[in-house]
């Protein structure tokens, strides 16, 4: 039982620094899911230490990225899809496979002593886009159904879609990082 209201009093705290940091971010015109993001660094272990336990900033970490997708998928209906299925299906793949390509082989080729398992989550890093950012960028500017639009909305919704076998390929390169370290 402890444990559990642990994780309530996390949870709260969270939205709490959330919600008082959102509000100046409106002002100064930063997205929100940047303060979002500030919010957290600011919360956890590596910061104020209001959340320490880093398995939990991991669990609600989660949830804001699984709240963040929900929020980006009610914005796109069936028809939506249509509209930017070419740039889904060849431009999304394309920016992901050749950004991880490139950072891969940039990281091997520079004299740091780069492991191809951190060599490529490095370039899974840089691959990904803030879906919302861009988004509202996008909307803001009013280019959200201009040809550049769809195209990066395409690449945009297929890097939310890679993310699902990124993150199950995290653990495969954290092992081969280990066994290579240890060898």
């Amino acid at each position: 039982m402890h444990g559990e209201s642990t994780f309530l009093r996390d949870l709260a705290v969270a939205l709490a620094a959330a919600l008082v940091v959102l509000l100046p971010s409106r002002r100064l015109k930063i997205p929100a899911a940047v303060g979002f993001m500030l919010t957290g660094v600011l919360i956890g272990p590596g910061a104020l230490g209001w959340i320490s336990d880093t398995a939990r900033v991991g669990i609600l970490a989660e949830i804001g990225v699984s709240v963040l997708l929900f929020i980006v998928g009610l914005e796109f209906s069936l028809a939506r899809l249509r509209e930017i299925g070419r740039a889904f299906l060849v431009a999304g793949p394309l920016q992901v496979v050749a950004t991880i390509a490139a950072v891969t082989g940039v990281l091997l080729l520079l004299p740091i002593h780069a492991r191809l398992a951190g060599a490529i989550f490095a370039g899974m890093l840089v691959t990904l886009s803030s879906t919302a950012m861009v988004m509202r960028s996008l909307g803001e500017r009013g280019e959200t159904h201009a040809p550049q639009g769809r195209l990066l909305v395409g690449i945009l919704l297929f890097q939310d879609i890679a993310m699902v076998p990124m993150l199950l390929l995290v653990p495969a390169l954290a092992a081969a990082a280990g066994a290579l370290g240890s060898a």
